[in-house]
């Protein structure tokens, strides 16, 4: 009796889990590397948005990460990100003040997903938009 009321509640979690009973709705990992990293260090900030919260100036992140770095290129693994269509934004913020810095100095690096041409200002999002599938996805960003 009691291996038979296990195995019920065992059936019972597994339906209440829509991730076990629907492969399409399991988290996935996205793999972003970033290319052409200015030598002069920093910190290199990540966010993925989706379409809504993109253009937003203080939009909530799906995803975001900071990191420290020194080197021409970086690698960020996102793991548990919900399979979506998500836009990206990297800064590397070269004086650590957590902020966009333009000035006579010139402006920090910056890149967006899908690398588009940038005519001033934040990209439209069908430019920067990508999808990522349940599984391993990976994108490239290179920085201006």
């Amino acid at each position: 009796m009691k291996f038979k009321l296990a195995f019920l509640a065992a059936s019972f979690l597994a339906m209440a889990s829509p991730v076990a009973a629907d492969p399409a709705l399991a988290a996935a990992t996205l793999t972003v590397t970033v290319r052409n990293i200015n030598d002069a260090g920093g910190d290199l900030r990540i966010g993925i948005y989706d379409e809504e919260n993109f253009a937003k100036k203080v939009g909530d992140a799906v995803a975001r990460k900071s990191m420290h770095i020194m080197g021409p290129k970086y690698t960020f693994t996102f793991d548990a990100i919900p399979p979506g269509v998500y836009g990206a934004k990297v800064l590397q913020d070269i004086n650590r003040n957590g902020a966009f810095d333009m000035g006579l100095k010139g402006i920090e690096p910056f890149g967006f997903s899908n690398n588009p041409e940038i005519k001033g200002g934040l990209p439209p999002f069908d430019d920067v938009k990508f999808t990522v599938s349940p599984g391993s996805n990976s994108i490239d960003i290179t920085l201006h």
